[in-house]
């Protein structure tokens, strides 16, 4: 039976596609990074030490921000699949824009974590534009290289704001307006893109959103298990990265003696890994036309690598973990992402619906790590114990592949024989 997806990309994929999709990409890779340059783990010693808050209330910064995530991002997408997804991305960039450059004006730690949760909510919301998007102008062979490409500089202004910030704090005064310099480049990137963006709608791709968007959608999607066992799969790893990514700066600044910039530099490893994983994993997977082999071995090695980034070793050895530790637990992303718009039967609303549904389970079982790692932090009165708490949950994430169906190239190609 042909998929509806399918129908979506029959023009991409029988004829040459369109030069300027990567003007499209790039546009929507730039204003990323720009969004990147933010590393709140990196930031947050000074903004404890000025708002004057303690660990307890850091880790609640983070999970109160995933948490108003996971309860927004379904009913924002009903809504927001059934509009222009060129307006909605570039409305809701500007709109970040905005609540950067307040952020850098906050005076209680209230306020700050009022901030932090709008800047969360709204910038999980541009990926429903966005998944849209990607859907009009990618090519169905070109999904996980374009993805792990993309995942590579998501990786390149992470590692970017975790060894610059530190610097820019020097350079430019304090936190406050490193938030206000970058408010106002994104508010700049949204002008850019309100110039430049454009959509690229195949008959087929309207035709099946014609067919599906809404309730509708939601009901297909909450009857399949695959949306829900790759939110798994990605939490179970997610939840020990972003914990891991908001708290080391802390660690190696506070337990190991290193100054900022050291750790930013150690930290900053973690997103160097990444890059080099998402840039050659995504690409790989597409050569071998299979998406679970870059996936399964990433669970089991985890645990000890991030056992060796706690461990007391020279900030050389420190970094060169670090850079394994961010290829490792990035491998299995170019895949996982790509999945999701190789499933049969499934319509691009299908598609921006689960990806909602795949982020709730994400950042519902995330919000959790912070909040743990605060926690136990605080009771045994040592960061390192709170963060080891969490090593091993990245082992689930190889349980759940095996149950995942392969759907690249090579799986496609023996369905349809």
């Amino acid at each position: 039976m042909l998929n509806k997806i399918s129908e979506t990309s029959t023009s991409a994929e029988s004829s040459k596609p369109s030069g300027y999709r990567w003007v499209i990409i790039g546009s929507t890779w730039i204003h990323t990074q720009m969004i990147l340059l933010l590393p709140l783990g990196v930031l947050l010693p000074a903004m404890r030490k000025d708002l004057g808050f303690g660990l307890l209330q850091a880790g609640w910064l983070g999970s109160a921000s995933q948490l108003a995530v996971a309860l927004t991002i379904i009913p924002s997408s009903l809504v927001l699949v059934k509009l222009s997804p060129k307006w909605v991305y570039g409305s809701f960039l500007f709109l970040v824009g905005v609540i950067l450059l307040a952020t850098g004006f906050v005076q209680s730690y209230l306020s700050l974590s009022i901030a932090i949760v709008l800047f969360t909510v709204v910038n999980s919301s541009l990926q429903i534009p966005l998944t849209l998007l990607r859907l009009q102008w990618i090519p169905r062979r070109e999904f996980a290289t374009v993805m792990g490409f993309s995942m590579g500089l998501s990786n390149t202004g992470q590692s970017a704001g975790t060894i610059l910030v530190p610097v820019l704090l020097g350079l430019i005064g304090n936190w406050r307006q490193v938030y206000i310099v970058t408010g106002m480049a994104v508010l700049v990137l949204a002008c850019f893109w309100a110039l430049t963006g454009k959509e690229h709608p195949t008959s087929g791709y309207l035709s099946a959103v014609t067919r599906g968007g809404g309730w509708s959608s939601l009901k297909k999607v909450f009857k399949r298990k695959e949306y829900f066992l790759l939110g798994l799969a990605q939490w179970s790893t997610a939840i020990t990265w972003t914990t891991f990514i908001l708290f080391l700066p802390s660690y190696l600044t506070e337990s190991r003696g290193f100054s900022l910039s050291m750790a930013g530099l150690i930290v900053g490893g973690l997103s160097v890994g990444g890059i080099l994983a998402t840039v050659t994993m995504g690409y790989l997977s597409d050569q071998i036309g299979l998406r679970k082999p870059t996936i399964i071995p990433s669970g089991v090695l985890l645990p000890f690598l991030y056992f060796l980034l706690l461990s007391p070793l020279s900030w050389q050895a420190l970094l060169a973990t670090a850079v394994v530790v961010g290829f490792v637990a990035w491998s299995p992303f170019p895949a996982l992402q790509s999945i999701p718009f190789e499933l049969p039967d499934t319509s691009p609303s299908d598609i921006a619906m689960g990806q909602s549904v795949m982020r709730t389970v994400v950042t519902l079982g995330i919000l959790g790590g912070p909040l743990l790692t605060g926690i136990v932090a605080t009771l045994s009165g040592s960061l390192k114990a709170g963060l080891l708490a969490l090593i091993f949950f990245p082992v689930l994430m190889t349980i759940v592949a095996f149950t995942l169906p392969e759907t690249g190239t090579r799986a496609r190609a023996k369905t349809r024989a």
